[in-house]
């Protein structure tokens, strides 16, 4: 038996134990399991701003701000290109 096989068994019988359902009807464990759910993303989205923050104070390009400049530097390379080849004709 396969490790999800014995997990859903598992859940299955918490779901069917009537203490278990008691508590999900609680206003509190449903506040707590929401939480637990939007956990993953708060968390990203304080790590993601603590680094831009990070950065900004140390003077350090982020991943978005190299990618900005990439594109910028491609676009005058374009643009230099096509004065070259304006120049040669």
């Amino acid at each position: 038996m396969s490790l999800t096989d014995e997990l859903k068994q598992v859940a299955q019988r918490f779901a069917n134990d009537p203490r278990i359902l008691k508590l999900l009807q609680s206003e509190q464990t449903l506040r707590l399991l929401t939480l637990l759910v939007e956990m993953p993303d708060r968390f990203g989205a304080l790590s993601v701003a603590q680094g831009s923050r990070f950065a900004k104070n140390f003077h350090l390009a982020t991943k978005e701000d190299v990618e900005r400049l990439e594109r910028r530097v491609a676009d005058l390379e374009a643009q230099l290109a096509q004065m070259q080849s304006r120049a040669g004709q």
